[in-house]
């Protein structure tokens, strides 16, 4: 799950903020009763659509990528109902 600063703000007290300041957006997990913050850093959703654009992949490259490994587990999934 992910949550905003502004949220997580109200729940971790303030030195929290001196260890992840430049984080807008967390991941949060729990591990055996433990709350865990990683900072997200929205610069790797950059580095992914730079790839791509060097790769000369467009969005629409993207869906039909999408759709397409949609409907092979959709077929693989009813061969597996149909073969049991």
């Amino acid at each position: 799950m992910r949550n905003s600063h502004q949220k997580i703000n109200s729940l971790c007290p303030r030195r929290f903020y001196r260890h992840a300041k430049e984080a807008q957006y967390f991941d949060v997990t729990e591990d055996n009763g433990r709350i865990i913050l990683v900072p997200v850093r929205l610069n790797q959703a950059n580095a992914v659509r730079a790839k791509l654009a060097d790769l000369g992949l467009s969005e629409d490259d993207v869906s039909d990528a999408v759709s397409w490994a949609r409907n092979e587990a959709r077929n693989e999934a009813r061969n597996e109902k149909n073969s049991a």
